[in-house]
């Protein structure tokens, strides 16, 4: 089994690692539980041309993507959202919810970043409205890409799938609008968690200084001792209080 892993080449590796680790993590993948396809280790890029082949579906990319283990697509995030605005990681979104049409047992797209994954509401919510306002904006025909051919052999490609590109751009946008969802409804229930923790504890805190209180008070024993301390002293005042006058 292994995940694909989509990415912007703008990213700071140290953080791409770092991502992958906490995805991992999240997910509580053991090391020998699965594998990260990545297109800069797995791909030979000095023979890009040839790795791509005749049709962008005899790339590396794509059949990674439509291989029978591969069981989602980890989007590596960064503070600018920067895949949203790369060719090559909206075509492997496209492709992603493409599958994840489907297929029950692919995992879909994964928004992840240092924090976490944002499907599971671990992630950055700065991050995360980050991608909401690119993703108003999410067109794979103003997308970039650092070969202007490469640009035009997805578009090509895009266009004779199912529906066109207004489809797929459909599908781009339904598939991340569903992550950033996730990580809404996983931040909801965790907020409601924490409230609901601060209101017991607040109740709890009520009922102790109830209690203390009730401790503190004297009993009828001591109030009438104290009254008549209190007493006495008042006629010894009261007597000095004559004598001097």
């Amino acid at each position: 089994l292994f995940l694909f892993v989509s990415h912007s080449w703008g990213g700071r590796f140290k953080d791409f690692v770092d991502t992958l680790v906490r995805h991992a993590a999240t997910m509580r993948l053991a090391s020998f539980d699965a594998a990260y396809w990545i297109c800069t280790f797995s791909n030979n890029q000095w023979e890009v041309a040839e790795e791509m082949g005749i049709d962008i579906k005899d790339s590396s990319f794509y059949f990674a993507l439509q291989h029978k283990t591969c069981r989602g697509t980890v989007m590596v995030i960064n503070d600018n959202a920067l895949p949203l605005e790369r060719i090559w990681c909206l075509f492997e979104a496209a492709t992603t919810c493409e599958r994840d049409q489907v297929d029950e047992t692919f995992h879909g797209l994964l928004l992840c970043n240092t924090a976490g994954v944002l499907n599971h509401g671990t992630g950055d919510m700065d991050i995360a409205i980050q991608i909401a306002r690119r993703l108003m904006h999410v067109d794979l025909r103003n997308a970039q890409a650092s070969v202007a051919a490469d640009k035009q052999v997805v578009l090509s490609m895009v266009d004779k799938m199912e529906g066109g590109l207004g489809s797929i751009n459909g599908y781009v946008r339904s598939g991340i609008r569903s992550a950033l969802m996730q990580m809404h409804v996983a931040f909801e229930q965790d907020f409601n968690k924490v409230v609901l923790a601060l209101s017991r504890s607040a109740k709890e805190l009520v009922s102790l200084l109830s209690e203390h209180s009730l401790e503190m008070e004297p009993r009828k024993g001591d109030l009438d001792e104290s009254t008549a301390l209190s007493e006495r002293s008042y006629s010894h005042e009261d007597k000095l209080m004559r004598v001097y006058v």
